[in-house]
């Protein structure tokens, strides 16, 4: 990835209704159903994108695409996300913060959090849903 000529997105993923499920299934639903995000995720990300899980029931996930398209590029990976953990079951669903690198000077330490921002954002405007840092869909 050439941040100089590629645009670079973050998208902060948290399940929604994960602890309702974990509660009640326990942790073998838990890790049957984070197993079942991660097939997702591989099924939709392309092989330059990178992903990882932060911990417990949220993911981040590094896209990159020519400037003039990531952020068309991070919303429609974004909402295939959305659609496939629809089909988990259980009720899961997903809300995912989006924030794009701008200038040389952010960082993704720095993208994350305005990714992770926009997350709780989608959750407060209904859940299962995507948000682009700096707007409110």
């Amino acid at each position: 990835m050439k941040i100089n000529e590629d645009g670079v997105a973050i998208l902060f993923i948290d399940l929604d209704n994960f602890k309702q499920v974990n509660d009640t299934h326990g942790p073998e639903k838990r890790d049957e159903i984070l197993r079942s995000v991660g097939k997702i995720l591989r099924s939709i990300l392309r092989d330059k994108d990178v992903a990882g899980r932060m911990g417990g029931d949220e993911f981040v996930i590094c896209v990159s695409a020519r400037r003039e398209v990531i952020q068309k590029t991070a919303m429609s990976i974004a909402q295939r996300i959305i659609t496939g953990t629809n089909g988990v079951g259980y009720g899961i669903g997903c809300s995912i913060g989006i924030a794009l690198i701008t200038s040389p000077q952010d960082t993704i330490a720095s993208t994350i959090k305005c990714a992770d921002a926009a997350m709780y954002e989608a959750k407060k405007l209904g859940k299962n849903r995507f948000i682009l840092f700096g707007t409110s869909n």
